[in-house]
Formats: C-alpha cells, sequence, structure tokens
C-alpha cells in the first residue's frame, strides 16, 4: 500500500487521526474468531465483523462493529465503506 492511501484511510475529512478499521468477512468461523481476537488485542485497530449469521455473544464483544450478511451483498458493501 501506498503512503498516500495509507493516509486516506486513516485521516478523517476534518483531518483528525481516526483508528484503522480492519474488516473481518466470515467473522463466525474459527479463523474468524482467531483473527478478530488477535486483531482486537492490538492497540488502534477497530475491528469491523461481517458473516452471514448473527455472531456469538464473545466473538462479538471483541468487536467495534458487526453486520449480518453476505460480503456479496452491494448494499451492504457501500455502508461498510461509508463508515
Amino acid at each position: 500500500m501506498n503512503p498516500s492511501t495509507h493516509a486516506h484511510m486513516t485521516e478523517s475529512t476534518s483531518g483528525h487521526q481516526r483508528r484503522k478499521a480492519i474488516l473481518v468477512t466470515g467473522a463466525g468461523g474459527e479463523l474468524g474468531h482467531a483473527l478478530i481476537q488477535l486483531l482486537s488485542q492490538r492497540a488502534g485497530n477497530s475491528v469491523v465483523a461481517v458473516d452471514i449469521r448473527e455472531l456469538h455473544p464473545d466473538i462479538r464483544a471483541h468487536c467495534d462493529n458487526a453486520f449480518v450478511g453476505d460480503i456479496c451483498d452491494h448494499s451492504l458493501l457501500e455502508r461498510l465503506l461509508a463508515m
């Protein structure tokens, strides 16, 4: 990733720094669970989870946002990108 792209992703329009958002798809699976737990322990990460089923409350507690839906759904992708 080039620096200008990174800066665009981590700066809000007001110029204030915001936390890097990391999207975990398939969050309800075994690998998704492990990734969410690992990423949530690292300072500065905002974990956003997506799965086709509701997440278990223990895993949901490690996420800043969680969405139920199919990652191929264009309206869901638009909502995620607007965050």
